[in-house]
């Protein structure tokens, strides 16, 4: 008997040691057809006097480079959306999801996230090094309905244990903040997510009713989120 079919899934940190989460995770709707993943060495090519030239010099090994292609459909006829992502299930909103993951930056780091890549066997640290966007496919009133995205992503290799973090979306990647005085939740939106717009999110995730009474030590959970097609247009 076969198991439940595995989705590609992508994590995004802050950090080369992928141990502070940016708190945006991205599911693939459909898994590539294929992946590559090169290895390169690194040789001197510079020989020194008198040699004949035949061998080069062994300097290392470069950092493994891994691309593919993914589809992002909102035609509904192909793939299936995963439950958390069932709200953003257009292609604008796929698209801004996948880019706040792995493209955008974030908050004051001027640089694009660190990304945690996991699926089957396959478990890669890297940072994107190319994002190329196709539109295939159109609304009459021209919003994309299908795209796919030609990525590649450069290893990075931390000292974390590859395997700290082999469930990529586990609940360890909700981040608990405890009320001081003054903070309101758009704040802490911005502080976490690096979008103070994501209050309202965040409100209904932790069930609060009037969001702009936070008390004094109480305890604030910031799972990963995903936009909803509003502000993906808005985008």
């Amino acid at each position: 008997m076969r198991g439940a079919l595995l989705k590609m899934k992508m994590v995004g940190f802050r950090d080369d040691k992928f141990l502070k989460p940016t708190f945006f995770a991205f599911t693939a709707q459909v898994n590539p057809e294929s992946y590559s993943l090169d290895h390169t060495i690194d040789l001197n090519k510079e020989q020194p006097s008198g040699s004949d030239g035949k061998q080069e010099i062994y300097i290392g090994m470069n950092p493994r480079r891994l691309s593919f292609e993914i589809i992002f459909d909102g035609t509904g006829a192909i793939g299936d959306a995963p439950a958390s992502q069932a709200k953003a299930a257009s292609v604008p909103a796929q698209i801004k999801l996948f880019k706040k993951t792995v493209y955008d930056y974030f908050g004051g780091s001027h640089r694009s996230p660190f990304v945690l890549l996991q699926w089957g066997s396959l478990l890669f640290q890297g940072q994107l090094e190319s994002l190329s966007l196709v539109y295939k496919l159109f609304s009459p009133e021209g919003v994309p309905l299908r795209a796919t995205a030609r990525v590649a992503f450069k290893e990075v290799v931390a000292d974390s244990l590859l395997t700290r973090l082999s469930n990529a979306l586990s609940a360890d990647l909700t981040h608990i903040r405890t009320v001081q005085a003054g903070d309101t939740l758009p704040l802490l939106c911005e502080q976490v997510y690096g979008d103070a717009t994501l209050y309202s999110k965040v409100a209904e995730a932790n069930q609060l009713v009037n969001f702009r009474r936070l008390r004094v030590g109480q305890q604030v959970a910031f799972p990963p989120l995903v936009p909803t097609d509003t502000e993906a247009a808005a985008a």
